[in-house]
Protein backbone atom coordinates (compact mmCIF):
# COMPACT_ATOMS: atom_id res chain seq x y z
CA UNK A 1 0.00 0.00 0.00
CA UNK A 2 1.40 3.41 -0.96
CA UNK A 3 1.75 6.32 1.45
CA UNK A 4 -1.15 8.09 -0.26
CA UNK A 5 -3.34 5.00 0.12
CA UNK A 6 -2.41 4.72 3.79
CA UNK A 7 -3.45 8.33 4.42
CA UNK A 8 -6.73 7.94 2.50
CA UNK A 9 -7.49 4.71 4.34
CA UNK A 10 -6.98 6.46 7.66
CA UNK A 11 -9.20 9.38 6.79
CA UNK A 12 -11.96 6.99 5.77
CA UNK A 13 -11.53 4.68 8.73
CA UNK A 14 -11.56 7.59 11.15
CA UNK A 15 -15.30 7.66 10.61
CA UNK A 16 -15.64 4.12 11.97
CA UNK A 17 -16.68 3.61 15.58
CA UNK A 18 -14.65 1.08 17.54
CA UNK A 19 -17.11 0.07 20.24
CA UNK A 20 -16.11 -0.88 23.74
CA UNK A 21 -18.42 -3.16 25.72
CA UNK A 22 -21.79 -1.58 26.52
CA UNK A 23 -20.93 -1.13 30.19
CA UNK A 24 -17.93 0.99 29.22
CA UNK A 25 -20.05 3.07 26.82
CA UNK A 26 -22.64 3.82 29.52
CA UNK A 27 -20.12 4.66 32.26
CA UNK A 28 -16.70 5.10 30.61
CA UNK A 29 -15.16 6.42 33.83
CA UNK A 30 -15.80 3.03 35.42
CA UNK A 31 -12.90 1.62 33.42
CA UNK A 32 -10.55 3.64 35.62
CA UNK A 33 -12.13 3.12 39.05
CA UNK A 34 -9.73 1.09 41.16
CA UNK A 35 -12.58 -0.53 43.08
CA UNK A 36 -14.09 -1.85 39.84
CA UNK A 37 -10.85 -3.04 38.26
CA UNK A 38 -11.60 -6.50 36.78
CA UNK A 39 -8.13 -7.97 37.29
CA UNK A 40 -5.84 -9.46 34.66
CA UNK A 41 -7.09 -11.44 31.69
CA UNK A 42 -7.43 -15.19 32.01
CA UNK A 43 -4.77 -17.53 30.66
CA UNK A 44 -7.20 -18.72 28.00
CA UNK A 45 -7.88 -15.15 26.86
CA UNK A 46 -4.16 -14.33 27.00
CA UNK A 47 -3.41 -17.25 24.67
CA UNK A 48 -5.98 -16.00 22.15
CA UNK A 49 -4.60 -12.48 22.41
CA UNK A 50 -1.09 -13.74 21.69
CA UNK A 51 -2.23 -15.28 18.41
CA UNK A 52 -4.18 -12.15 17.46
CA UNK A 53 -1.20 -9.93 18.25
CA UNK A 54 0.99 -12.07 16.01
CA UNK A 55 -1.51 -11.49 13.19
CA UNK A 56 -1.42 -7.77 13.93
CA UNK A 57 2.37 -7.79 13.62
CA UNK A 58 2.17 -9.48 10.22
CA UNK A 59 -0.28 -6.82 9.01
CA UNK A 60 1.87 -4.04 10.43
CA UNK A 61 4.87 -5.46 8.59
CA UNK A 62 2.83 -5.24 5.38
CA UNK A 63 1.91 -1.63 6.27
CA UNK A 64 -1.68 -2.36 5.32
CA UNK A 65 -4.08 -0.12 7.23
CA UNK A 66 -7.18 -2.14 6.34
CA UNK A 67 -5.84 -5.42 7.70
CA UNK A 68 -4.39 -3.63 10.74
CA UNK A 69 -7.89 -2.31 11.48
CA UNK A 70 -9.26 -5.83 11.11
CA UNK A 71 -6.69 -7.11 13.59
CA UNK A 72 -7.62 -4.39 16.07
CA UNK A 73 -11.30 -5.34 15.80
CA UNK A 74 -10.31 -8.96 16.47
CA UNK A 75 -8.36 -7.87 19.54
CA UNK A 76 -11.38 -5.95 20.80
CA UNK A 77 -13.58 -8.98 20.41
CA UNK A 78 -11.18 -11.11 22.44
CA UNK A 79 -10.64 -8.47 25.12
CA UNK A 80 -14.34 -7.99 25.78
CA UNK A 81 -14.77 -6.24 29.12
CA UNK A 82 -11.02 -5.54 29.23
CA UNK A 83 -11.13 -3.18 26.24
CA UNK A 84 -9.48 0.09 27.26
CA UNK A 85 -9.08 -1.09 30.87
CA UNK A 86 -5.58 -0.56 32.37
CA UNK A 87 -3.62 -3.79 32.83
CA UNK A 88 -2.79 -2.80 36.41
CA UNK A 89 -5.16 -1.48 39.05
CA UNK A 90 -4.99 2.35 38.96
CA UNK A 91 -3.74 3.98 42.15
CA UNK A 92 -5.05 7.41 43.15
CA UNK A 93 -3.19 8.48 46.31
CA UNK A 94 -5.31 11.58 46.97
CA UNK A 95 -8.90 12.58 46.24
CA UNK A 96 -9.32 15.21 43.51
CA UNK A 97 -8.44 18.72 44.71
CA UNK A 98 -9.67 21.13 42.05
CA UNK A 99 -8.50 24.32 43.77
CA UNK A 100 -6.16 26.57 41.83
CA UNK A 101 -2.60 25.79 42.96
CA UNK A 102 -0.66 28.56 44.66
CA UNK A 103 1.85 29.37 41.95
CA UNK A 104 4.45 30.84 44.32
CA UNK A 105 4.40 27.63 46.37
CA UNK A 106 4.78 25.49 43.25
CA UNK A 107 7.66 27.62 41.97
CA UNK A 108 9.50 27.57 45.29
CA UNK A 109 9.12 23.84 45.80
CA UNK A 110 10.18 23.12 42.23
CA UNK A 111 13.30 25.30 42.46
CA UNK A 112 14.14 23.78 45.85
CA UNK A 113 13.80 20.33 44.33
CA UNK A 114 16.10 21.20 41.43
CA UNK A 115 18.63 22.55 43.93
CA UNK A 116 18.46 19.26 45.84
CA UNK A 117 19.49 17.43 42.65
CA UNK A 118 22.68 19.43 42.25
CA UNK A 119 25.63 17.13 41.46
CA UNK A 120 23.33 14.09 41.33
CA UNK A 121 21.81 14.72 37.90
CA UNK A 122 21.53 11.53 35.80
CA UNK A 123 24.39 12.58 33.53
CA UNK A 124 26.67 13.02 36.53
CA UNK A 125 25.80 9.55 37.86
CA UNK A 126 26.53 7.89 34.53
CA UNK A 127 29.61 5.98 33.50
CA UNK A 128 31.80 7.53 30.78
CA UNK A 129 29.97 7.39 27.47
CA UNK A 130 32.44 4.84 26.07
CA UNK A 131 32.72 2.58 29.14
CA UNK A 132 32.55 -1.21 28.87
CA UNK A 133 29.44 -1.25 31.06
CA UNK A 134 26.89 1.48 31.72
CA UNK A 135 25.68 1.44 35.32
CA UNK A 136 23.84 4.77 35.25
CA UNK A 137 20.18 5.59 34.55
CA UNK A 138 18.59 5.20 31.15
CA UNK A 139 19.10 8.15 28.83
CA UNK A 140 15.43 9.12 29.05
CA UNK A 141 16.16 10.29 32.61
CA UNK A 142 18.77 12.76 31.35
CA UNK A 143 16.43 13.90 28.59
CA UNK A 144 13.52 14.57 30.93
CA UNK A 145 15.54 16.54 33.45
CA UNK A 146 17.41 18.54 30.80
CA UNK A 147 14.17 19.57 29.09
CA UNK A 148 12.61 20.40 32.47
CA UNK A 149 15.58 22.65 33.25
CA UNK A 150 15.21 24.42 29.92
CA UNK A 151 11.50 24.99 30.51
CA UNK A 152 12.26 26.29 34.00
CA UNK A 153 14.88 28.63 32.59
CA UNK A 154 12.36 30.05 30.11
CA UNK A 155 9.62 30.44 32.71
CA UNK A 156 10.91 31.44 36.16
CA UNK A 157 14.73 31.38 36.32
CA UNK A 158 16.57 33.20 33.57
CA UNK A 159 20.02 32.73 35.08
CA UNK A 160 22.58 30.64 33.21
CA UNK A 161 22.85 27.99 35.93
CA UNK A 162 19.94 25.84 34.78
CA UNK A 163 20.66 26.57 31.13
CA UNK A 164 24.26 25.39 31.47
CA UNK A 165 23.22 22.31 33.40
CA UNK A 166 20.60 21.41 30.79
CA UNK A 167 23.12 21.61 27.98
CA UNK A 168 25.56 19.57 30.04
CA UNK A 169 22.89 16.87 30.07
CA UNK A 170 22.10 17.21 26.36
CA UNK A 171 25.80 17.06 25.49
CA UNK A 172 26.13 13.87 27.54
CA UNK A 173 23.24 12.38 25.56
CA UNK A 174 24.87 13.37 22.28
CA UNK A 175 28.18 11.78 23.32
CA UNK A 176 26.35 8.56 24.19
CA UNK A 177 25.10 8.04 20.65
CA UNK A 178 26.36 4.84 19.05
CA UNK A 179 27.73 4.39 15.55
CA UNK A 180 24.41 3.15 14.13
CA UNK A 181 22.72 6.33 15.36
CA UNK A 182 20.67 4.67 18.09
CA UNK A 183 20.60 5.86 21.68
CA UNK A 184 20.67 2.57 23.52
CA UNK A 185 19.89 1.10 26.91
CA UNK A 186 22.71 0.95 29.48
CA UNK A 187 24.28 -2.50 29.55
CA UNK A 188 25.08 -3.67 33.05
CA UNK A 189 24.98 -7.47 33.30
CA UNK A 190 25.34 -7.30 37.08
CA UNK A 191 22.67 -4.64 37.52
CA UNK A 192 19.20 -4.98 38.98
CA UNK A 193 15.74 -3.76 38.04
CA UNK A 194 15.56 -2.16 34.59
CA UNK A 195 19.27 -2.78 34.01
CA UNK A 196 18.78 -6.52 34.55
CA UNK A 197 15.75 -6.47 32.25
CA UNK A 198 17.82 -4.78 29.56
CA UNK A 199 20.70 -7.22 30.04
CA UNK A 200 18.28 -10.08 29.38
CA UNK A 201 17.94 -8.75 25.82
CA UNK A 202 21.66 -9.33 25.35
CA UNK A 203 21.41 -12.77 26.94
CA UNK A 204 18.64 -13.67 24.51
CA UNK A 205 20.66 -12.41 21.55
CA UNK A 206 23.73 -14.36 22.58
CA UNK A 207 21.54 -17.46 22.92
CA UNK A 208 20.50 -16.86 19.30
CA UNK A 209 24.21 -16.85 18.33
CA UNK A 210 24.31 -13.10 17.70
CA UNK A 211 27.78 -11.70 18.35
CA UNK A 212 28.15 -9.48 21.43
CA UNK A 213 29.54 -6.62 19.29
CA UNK A 214 26.26 -6.60 17.35
CA UNK A 215 24.29 -6.29 20.57
CA UNK A 216 26.42 -3.91 22.66
CA UNK A 217 28.63 -0.94 21.81
CA UNK A 218 30.55 1.05 24.42
CA UNK A 219 28.31 -0.34 27.13
CA UNK A 220 25.08 0.52 25.29
CA UNK A 221 22.58 -2.08 24.07
CA UNK A 222 22.05 -1.36 20.37
CA UNK A 223 19.64 -4.11 19.30
CA UNK A 224 16.27 -4.88 20.90
CA UNK A 225 15.76 -7.98 18.72
CA UNK A 226 12.63 -6.55 17.14
CA UNK A 227 10.88 -5.79 20.43
CA UNK A 228 10.78 -2.06 19.65
CA UNK A 229 11.81 -0.91 23.12
CA UNK A 230 14.86 1.02 21.94
CA UNK A 231 12.54 3.37 20.06
CA UNK A 232 11.64 4.88 23.45
CA UNK A 233 15.01 6.30 24.48
CA UNK A 234 16.13 6.83 20.90
CA UNK A 235 13.03 8.85 20.14
CA UNK A 236 13.13 11.14 23.15
CA UNK A 237 16.90 11.66 22.96
CA UNK A 238 16.77 12.50 19.28
CA UNK A 239 13.84 14.82 19.90
CA UNK A 240 15.72 16.55 22.70
CA UNK A 241 18.78 17.11 20.53
CA UNK A 242 16.60 18.48 17.73
CA UNK A 243 15.25 21.00 20.23
CA UNK A 244 18.81 21.80 21.31
CA UNK A 245 19.57 22.57 17.67
CA UNK A 246 16.57 24.91 17.50
CA UNK A 247 17.93 26.81 20.49
CA UNK A 248 21.59 26.93 19.45
CA UNK A 249 21.91 26.46 15.66
CA UNK A 250 24.62 23.92 16.55
CA UNK A 251 24.73 21.53 13.60
CA UNK A 252 26.22 18.79 15.77
CA UNK A 253 22.93 18.56 17.65
CA UNK A 254 20.97 18.50 14.38
CA UNK A 255 23.21 15.83 12.86
CA UNK A 256 22.91 13.62 15.95
CA UNK A 257 19.13 13.94 15.81
CA UNK A 258 19.23 13.01 12.12
CA UNK A 259 21.25 9.88 12.84
CA UNK A 260 18.73 8.84 15.48
CA UNK A 261 15.89 9.44 13.03
CA UNK A 262 17.61 7.53 10.25
CA UNK A 263 18.04 4.58 12.62
CA UNK A 264 14.35 4.77 13.54
CA UNK A 265 13.21 4.59 9.91
CA UNK A 266 14.85 1.16 9.59
CA UNK A 267 13.11 -0.25 12.66
CA UNK A 268 9.93 -2.31 12.31
CA UNK A 269 6.54 -1.02 13.36
CA UNK A 270 5.64 -3.09 16.42
CA UNK A 271 2.45 -4.03 18.22
CA UNK A 272 3.16 -1.78 21.20
CA UNK A 273 1.60 1.47 19.99
CA UNK A 274 3.65 3.69 22.30
CA UNK A 275 7.01 2.41 21.01
CA UNK A 276 6.03 3.43 17.48
CA UNK A 277 4.95 6.84 18.72
CA UNK A 278 8.44 7.75 19.93
CA UNK A 279 9.88 7.27 16.45
CA UNK A 280 6.94 9.08 14.89
CA UNK A 281 7.47 12.06 17.17
CA UNK A 282 11.19 12.24 16.38
CA UNK A 283 10.58 12.01 12.64
CA UNK A 284 7.95 14.74 12.90
CA UNK A 285 10.41 17.00 14.70
CA UNK A 286 13.10 16.27 12.09
CA UNK A 287 10.72 17.34 9.35
CA UNK A 288 10.19 20.64 11.15
CA UNK A 289 13.90 21.39 11.48
CA UNK A 290 15.05 20.10 8.08
CA UNK A 291 12.03 20.48 5.80
CA UNK A 292 12.86 17.08 4.31
CA UNK A 293 9.68 15.29 3.29
CA UNK A 294 11.16 11.82 3.83
CA UNK A 295 10.87 12.33 7.57
CA UNK A 296 7.22 13.36 7.46
CA UNK A 297 6.43 10.55 5.03
CA UNK A 298 7.80 7.97 7.46
CA UNK A 299 6.16 9.71 10.43
CA UNK A 300 2.81 9.33 8.68
CA UNK A 301 3.37 5.60 8.29
CA UNK A 302 4.38 5.24 11.94
CA UNK A 303 1.25 7.04 13.14
CA UNK A 304 -1.32 5.75 10.64
CA UNK A 305 -0.18 2.13 10.89
CA UNK A 306 1.46 1.97 14.31
CA UNK A 307 -0.44 4.38 16.58
CA UNK A 308 -3.85 5.60 15.45
CA UNK A 309 -5.48 2.23 14.64
CA UNK A 310 -5.34 1.44 18.35
CA UNK A 311 -7.27 4.53 19.43
CA UNK A 312 -10.98 4.01 20.10
CA UNK A 313 -13.76 6.50 19.39
CA UNK A 314 -13.68 7.71 23.01
CA UNK A 315 -9.99 8.64 22.70
CA UNK A 316 -8.45 5.77 24.71
CA UNK A 317 -6.22 3.05 23.29
CA UNK A 318 -7.79 -0.36 23.05
CA UNK A 319 -5.22 -2.59 24.74
CA UNK A 320 -4.80 -2.78 28.53
CA UNK A 321 -1.11 -1.84 28.41
CA UNK A 322 -1.58 1.42 26.53
CA UNK A 323 -4.80 2.14 28.40
CA UNK A 324 -2.61 2.88 31.43
CA UNK A 325 -2.44 6.60 32.12
CA UNK A 326 1.29 7.02 31.46
CA UNK A 327 1.24 5.29 28.08
CA UNK A 328 -1.97 7.00 27.02
CA UNK A 329 -0.21 10.29 27.81
CA UNK A 330 2.91 9.26 25.86
CA UNK A 331 0.82 8.51 22.78
CA UNK A 332 -0.94 11.87 22.93
CA UNK A 333 2.35 13.67 23.49
CA UNK A 334 3.75 12.11 20.31
CA UNK A 335 0.63 13.03 18.35
CA UNK A 336 1.24 16.66 19.36
CA UNK A 337 4.59 16.50 17.56
CA UNK A 338 2.89 14.98 14.52
CA UNK A 339 0.18 17.65 14.59
CA UNK A 340 2.65 20.53 14.60
CA UNK A 341 4.55 19.01 11.67
CA UNK A 342 1.33 18.67 9.69
CA UNK A 343 0.36 22.30 10.32
CA UNK A 344 3.28 23.18 8.05
CA UNK A 345 2.58 20.53 5.41
CA UNK A 346 -1.18 19.91 5.35
CA UNK A 347 -3.38 21.97 7.72
CA UNK A 348 -6.52 19.94 6.92
CA UNK A 349 -4.77 16.71 7.84
CA UNK A 350 -3.50 18.44 10.99
CA UNK A 351 -7.10 19.16 11.99
CA UNK A 352 -7.91 15.44 11.82
CA UNK A 353 -4.99 14.67 14.11
CA UNK A 354 -6.06 17.48 16.42
CA UNK A 355 -9.41 15.74 16.86
CA UNK A 356 -7.64 12.53 17.89
CA UNK A 357 -5.59 14.48 20.42
CA UNK A 358 -8.60 16.34 21.81
CA UNK A 359 -10.54 13.08 22.21
CA UNK A 360 -7.60 11.58 24.05
CA UNK A 361 -7.14 14.60 26.31
CA UNK A 362 -10.84 14.68 27.14
CA UNK A 363 -10.65 11.01 28.09
CA UNK A 364 -7.55 11.64 30.18
CA UNK A 365 -9.18 14.58 31.95
CA UNK A 366 -12.27 12.47 32.66
CA UNK A 367 -10.13 9.86 34.44
CA UNK A 368 -8.33 12.45 36.57
CA UNK A 369 -11.37 14.58 37.35
CA UNK A 370 -13.38 11.51 38.40
CA UNK A 371 -10.70 9.73 40.42
CA UNK A 372 -7.69 11.95 41.10
CA UNK A 373 -4.13 12.06 39.78
CA UNK A 374 -2.23 8.84 39.19
CA UNK A 375 1.35 7.80 38.40
CA UNK A 376 2.66 10.67 40.54
CA UNK A 377 6.34 9.83 40.08
CA UNK A 378 6.08 10.86 36.41
CA UNK A 379 2.75 12.66 35.95
CA UNK A 380 3.11 12.43 32.18
CA UNK A 381 -0.60 13.23 32.09
CA UNK A 382 0.14 16.71 33.44
CA UNK A 383 2.80 17.18 30.79
CA UNK A 384 0.51 16.43 27.85
CA UNK A 385 -2.48 18.32 29.28
CA UNK A 386 -0.30 21.43 29.50
CA UNK A 387 1.04 20.89 25.98
CA UNK A 388 -2.49 20.42 24.64
CA UNK A 389 -3.61 23.60 26.39
CA UNK A 390 -0.70 25.52 24.85
CA UNK A 391 -1.40 24.23 21.35
CA UNK A 392 -5.20 24.35 21.32
CA UNK A 393 -6.16 26.72 24.12
CA UNK A 394 -7.24 25.83 27.63
CA UNK A 395 -10.49 23.97 28.26
CA UNK A 396 -12.33 23.78 31.55
CA UNK A 397 -12.03 20.00 31.93
CA UNK A 398 -8.33 20.04 31.05
CA UNK A 399 -7.63 22.90 33.45
CA UNK A 400 -9.43 21.07 36.24
CA UNK A 401 -7.33 17.96 35.59
CA UNK A 402 -4.17 20.07 35.55
CA UNK A 403 -5.05 21.62 38.92
CA UNK A 404 -5.79 18.21 40.44
CA UNK A 405 -2.46 16.87 39.17
CA UNK A 406 -0.37 19.77 40.45
CA UNK A 407 -2.09 19.72 43.84
CA UNK A 408 -1.45 15.98 44.14
CA UNK A 409 2.24 16.45 43.32
CA UNK A 410 2.63 19.21 45.92
CA UNK A 411 0.65 17.17 48.46
CA UNK A 412 3.01 14.24 47.93
CA UNK A 413 6.12 16.44 48.12
CA UNK A 414 4.93 17.90 51.43
CA UNK A 415 4.56 14.44 52.92
CA UNK A 416 7.70 12.70 51.73
CA UNK A 417 10.91 12.69 53.75
CA UNK A 418 12.95 13.41 50.63
CA UNK A 419 11.91 16.14 48.20
CA UNK A 420 10.40 14.84 44.98
CA UNK A 421 8.49 16.46 42.15
CA UNK A 422 8.03 15.13 38.59
CA UNK A 423 9.63 16.99 35.68
CA UNK A 424 6.16 17.76 34.31
CA UNK A 425 5.90 20.50 36.95
CA UNK A 426 8.30 22.49 34.76
CA UNK A 427 5.89 22.14 31.83
CA UNK A 428 3.09 23.43 34.05
CA UNK A 429 5.11 26.45 35.16
CA UNK A 430 6.02 27.28 31.58
CA UNK A 431 2.43 27.10 30.36
CA UNK A 432 1.27 29.22 33.32
CA UNK A 433 3.98 31.85 32.88
CA UNK A 434 4.32 31.86 29.10
CA UNK A 435 1.91 29.64 27.20
CA UNK A 436 3.23 30.90 23.87
CA UNK A 437 6.75 29.72 24.74
CA UNK A 438 5.57 26.12 25.11
CA UNK A 439 3.62 26.31 21.85
CA UNK A 440 6.68 27.72 20.11
CA UNK A 441 8.83 24.89 21.49
CA UNK A 442 6.51 22.40 19.84
CA UNK A 443 6.34 24.30 16.59
CA UNK A 444 10.12 24.31 16.40
CA UNK A 445 10.50 28.06 16.50
CA UNK A 446 12.89 30.04 18.64
CA UNK A 447 11.32 32.27 21.24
Amino acid sequence: MSLKQICIAFLLSSQLVFCSPSSSEEEPQNRFRNDLWPGVVSQEKAAKLKVAIQKLQVNMNARDRNTVDTSVEELQGILGKYVGVPEKRPVYPYPPDTSIPDISTVEKQWLDYLESLKNTEPWRLASPADAEYQSGPRLRKSYRLAIAMLRTHFSIDDSDVLLDSAFHGLSYIQQSQTSSGVFGFPYDPQGSGLRRSAAKIVDKGLHQSIALKELVENGWIIDDLGDGGLQFDNGVCGNGLAYAYILTDDNDFRDAARLAGDWATKEPIVTNWNYNSFSGALLSRLYRITGESKYLDEARVRFYIGVLPGQMSDGRWVDPHNARIQYHSILLRALCDFYTALTINDPSEAEDIKQSIVLGLDNLAMQINSNGASNLHELLSLDVLCIGSALFGGRENWTQAINISVNAAIHFNNRTTKQYLPESIATYLLVIRDQDALALEFNGIKK
